[in-house]
């Protein structure tokens, strides 16, 4: 699946002066990964950098995850992380195969 067949961009996060407040407002722990974007489109999937890299084929098994989900087309902005607490080397062993040009 080409870039282009989706229209979508990775949304960033911008500077603020202060945090927001409200009922209306949630935040999550800040996790360290690879951005990409995943998306489906019927029996395709693809996965891919902010640059437009592809980048399925260093995470085989999250695109046969995405797959199996019931809703065919979707795009979902997100990281691939390892969430190990003491040590990334499951992220950096993954990492050593993926060109710096590409994240």
């Amino acid at each position: 699946m080409k870039k282009n067949r989706v229209h979508s961009e990775a949304m960033e996060a911008r500077s603020v002066d202060a945090i927001p407040a409200g009922e209306g407002w949630q935040y999550e722990p800040k996790w360290d990964g690879f951005r990409c974007l995943l998306a489906r489109d019927a029996g395709t999937v693809a996965m891919y950098s902010k640059s437009g890299q592809d980048l399925s084929r260093y995470f085989p098994e999250v695109v046969a995850a995405a797959l199996t989900l019931r809703e065919k087309s979707f795009v979902l902005d997100g990281k691939s992380l390892s969430l190990s607490a003491v040590d990334f080397r499951s992220m950096t062993c993954c990492s050593a195969s993926i060109p710096l040009r590409a994240v």
